[in-house]
């Protein structure tokens, strides 16, 4: 969105280095094998223990001459067949994750961890859960409270399930996660399952939490409640203090940001399609974004920009073909602006970036960021850059976010080393359902909504720092002596010269890998692309002198 549009305010974030915590609980005293601790008071208050950066809570009833009611206990207990309440204390798979000794178990259908210290407003990254024994047993053969799951034929729609939602400064947010401890409402009963192995539970959608709140839920249920026992396993807690762990703003020391004079910067994208979006993609009666245009993104980043709006994208191709070379690759250059009293936050827009070898099927870069799910409005909310990696627009104007294709090595139907166009697509900054998300499933905010010609991303160049000719096309400018038209063609391309070349003209078409995908005579100067695919190609035209002059051209 263009800066003059702008009124802007502060929200303070905080510096950061990476730091993660994992309450794995072997350090926690237990006089011998086989055997658990629970910390309560006979007073009925919380007790518990902390570990980690977190508190587990235990809670004493003292109906019936007194229990532990709710809470954690910790356990190395290893009976995973003796069924009944008597074995309360035991992991269905004998030992913790990974074969350690120690795990903590649930009881209750209602529980909260609390974050402490450095972890309290920080992420809760998750954790390994599992079924206990008890738990496990009785819904594999039913017991005298609770049925066996699937009932005598099998085909009950069963089903046992744990629900974590998280607070922030006191209130309960909106997300959940859901974890099924046992599932048999599959019309094939051949997948329904039990719970028995160690599962990670990823809690980083719920953004900064102070507290989670656990609760347990069934379809097996009775008068008094649910009739499933109210116990599971966790191990390996793990949290992510309140810091932020990337690359700081430009200007910064640590930073990423790669200025637009770099000598690194070899290549500016020579072409660039674009796709604009809505000016609110949530009422799309408002129409779409109008500013700028693909030639806008052309060039050296000079600050003429094309605005992408809701959802909108861009599709880049240079004059030759980017490979992977050391450190970065290419850098995305957006107009993001720093917070003249704190360097390190900005005001940001962001995209995601994809690319592509054979312009068809493209792989998005893994995107990351630890902002909170607290709408950002377009009135202007700086933002600490370090929360944020491998989205375009993490940078302020004239630097650019730079992407190291090393990131998707491995990936099938992906060459790192003939990456023929790269595309950009708007971040809608919505929490609801027009939102889009991270690579760990976390909601991604930039100021929404941007209901004005200039909203969403702002796109004002791309940078290579690799580029190569594809194999086999010979590193021939084409000069001021060849003209190709139409462009892009889709079914033939006339060449016409200021002087034609004497005799007999041959034309030879490679994709973007240097293939070969045509050879023939020229005819009139014409040679058709028909029999071609969708994409962009070279067009080589060589004479009978061996002269040869080179054009990019576009199949549509």
């Amino acid at each position: 969105m263009r800066r003059f549009t702008l009124i802007l305010a502060l929200l303070a974030s905080s510096l950061a280095t990476q730091a993660q915590t994992v309450a794995d609980f072997e350090s926690l005293s237990l006089p011998k094998a086989d055997t658990f601790y629970e910390n309560y008071s006979s007073s009925g208050n919380d007790v518990g223990f902390n570990h980690g950066l977190a508190h587990f809570p235990c809670v004493y009833n003292s109906a019936w001459g007194g229990y532990w009611s709710s809470g954690f206990a910790y356990s190395n207990m290893t009976d995973s067949a003796t069924s009944g309440y008597t074995n309360s204390y035991s992991a269905k798979t004998a030992k913790g994750y990974n074969s350690s000794d120690k795990y903590i178990v649930a009881n209750g259908s209602s529980n909260y961890i609390q974050l402490i210290n450095a972890g309290k407003g920080g992420f809760a990254s998750g954790f390994y859960v599992t079924n206990s024994t008890y738990a496990y047993n009785s819904m594999r053969d039913g017991d005298a409270f609770a049925k066996k799951f699937g009932g005598t034929t099998g085909n009950d729609a069963d089903w046992f399930k744990l629900v974590i939602r998280g607070y922030n400064n006191g209130t309960l947010k909106q997300d959940s996660i859901e974890v099924y401890l046992a599932d048999f409402r599959f019309t094939d009963n051949t997948k329904d399952y039990i719970l028995k192995t160690w599962k990670w539970v990823n809690l980083m959608p719920l953004g900064k939490v102070d507290s989670l709140h656990f609760s347990l839920n069934s379809s097996d249920v009775g008068s008094f409640g649910m009739n499933t026992p109210a116990f599971f396993c966790i191990d390996n807690f793990t949290t992510q203090e309140n810091l932020f762990p990337y690359a700081p703003q430009a200007t910064i020391s640590g930073t990423t940001a790669v200025i637009k004079t770099d000598a690194s910067i070899k290549g500016w994208a020579a072409q660039c399609t674009i796709q604009q979006g809505w000016l609110d993609i949530a009422d799309k009666s408002q129409g779409k974004v109008t500013f700028g245009e693909g030639a806008n993104a052309t060039g050296i980043a000079d600050n003429s920009l094309v605005c992408l709006g809701d959802s909108g994208s861009a599709v880049l191709t240079f004059n030759n073909v980017l490979y992977n070379g050391a450190g970065a690759d290419f850098v995305v250059f957006e107009n993001g602006f720093a917070n003249g009293s704190n360097p390190e936050e900005a005001f940001l827009e962001y995209a995601f970036v994809e690319v592509s070898s054979d312009g068809i099927n493209y792989t998005r870069f893994p995107a990351v960021s630890l902002l909170d799910t607290v709408q950002i409005p377009m009135a202007g909310t700086y933002v600490n850059t370090r929360a944020v990696h491998n989205l375009a627009g993490k940078y302020i104007g004239n630097y650019g976010t730079p992407f190291d294709l090393d990131e998707l090595a491995g990936t099938p139907g992906l060459d790192i080393n003939n990456i023929t166009h790269i595309r950009l697509v708007d971040v809608v900054g919505s929490t609801g359902v027009h939102g889009q998300t991270d690579k760990n499933g976390r909601k991604i905010n930039d100021p929404y909504p941007t209901p004005i010609s200039t909203g969403g991303f702002d796109l004002d160049a791309v940078g290579a720092m690799y580029l190569k000719w594809p194999t086999t096309v010979p590193t021939v400018a084409s000069g001021m002596n060849l003209q190709v038209f139409p462009n892009p063609a889709s079914n033939y391309v006339q060449v016409s010269f200021k002087q034609q070349p004497q005799g007999e003209l041959f034309a030879t078409i490679t994709d973007m890998k240097g293939s070969v995908v045509k050879h023939s005579t020229l005819v009139n100067n014409q040679v058709s692309v028909a029999s071609l695919t969708t994409g962009v190609y070279y067009l080589v035209v060589t004479d009978t002198n061996g002269n040869k002059w080179v054009e990019r051209i576009s199949k549509i």
